[in-house]
């Protein structure tokens, strides 16, 4: 995804519910970078952080988008299963998922679609 798509996905209204879940998520990235990264489970991790991605691409309210990241996560559950996880790296990528929530919980869409691109980028 390119800035401008990516700027779809913060474009539009969020309703309550899609606050609250990102409210939710942040609250569980958080509790993951203070101490839990180190003692989660794999598949735990893997849970709340497809949660977070989920909730943030459900605030465009795009079924094509919310499909497509849900064929994503599954492909990415069977590639991160097969191989040992990196608690440093996850700890930072947990770290930039609470920036990337913070910006879209304070409404600084375009700020969150700029971080956010940078984010995948930095992960491809």
């Amino acid at each position: 995804m390119d800035g401008l798509h990516i700027a779809s996905v913060f474009g539009r209204n969020k309703t309550l519910l899609h606050w609250l879940q990102n409210l939710r998520c942040r609250q569980e990235q958080l509790w993951l970078t203070d101490c839990a990264i180190w003692t989660v489970a794999d598949a735990k991790l893997f849970e709340l952080n497809s949660g977070m991605h989920e909730a943030i691409i459900e605030c465009c309210q795009n079924s094509f988008f919310i499909d497509a990241l849900k064929r994503l996560d599954r492909l990415r559950r069977l590639i991160d299963y097969r191989q040992m996880l990196d608690r440093k790296s996850a700890r930072l990528r947990c770290q930039e998922h609470l920036e990337l929530l913070d910006l879209v919980l304070e409404g600084k869409n375009l700020e969150a679609s700029r971080f956010m691109a940078r984010h995948l980028h930095d992960l491809s």
